[in-house]
């Protein structure tokens, strides 16, 4: 890669910071019971590094997204494709590899893979399908009008 395809990368990653930290501050404003007050939230999730920000749910749907975005629209892949290249990346980084169901929309790979990767962590009482498909669709919309 040379030095215009890395400047690139770099754009794409602080893109997808910024996307990752916006999400993360609204679910915890909305779906935690903190008792910061937003500005608070924003110096505190502006305080995570990388590990931290792409280790919260938002992060793995971030990822993912990423991913399926730029195959479609670079390669203009079919989803079951594109799925089955994420669950090798993801498998790959060591994550579980799982029984995925044929036939699932964007929203519900997404969610599966959030399920599968941190099942203790990221039940459906902690963080609700519901919220997460309010997710995927608001990084949709950004990801159609920004095409990463």
């Amino acid at each position: 890669m040379g030095l215009a395809g890395f400047l690139k990368e770099k754009q794409h990653l602080r893109v997808r910071r910024g996307v990752l930290r916006g999400i993360v501050m609204v679910r915890i404003r909305d779906e935690m019971n903190t008792g910061l007050t937003f500005n608070e939230i924003k110096r505190v999730v502006k305080s995570w590094d990388d590990a931290t920000l792409f280790g919260t749910p938002e992060g793995t749907l971030v990822s993912i997204l990423y991913i399926y975005w730029r195959m479609k629209i670079r390669q203009h892949m079919d989803d079951e494709s594109i799925f089955n290249h994420i669950d090798h990346l993801r498998e790959l980084s060591g994550f579980p590899r799982g029984d995925r169901p044929n036939g699932l929309s964007l929203e519900d790979y997404v969610i599966y893979r959030i399920r599968l990767e941190e099942p203790e962590l990221y039940s459906p009482e902690s963080i609700s399908d519901s919220y997460l498909r309010k997710e995927v669709n608001a990084v949709n919309e950004f990801s159609t009008n920004f095409a990463w």
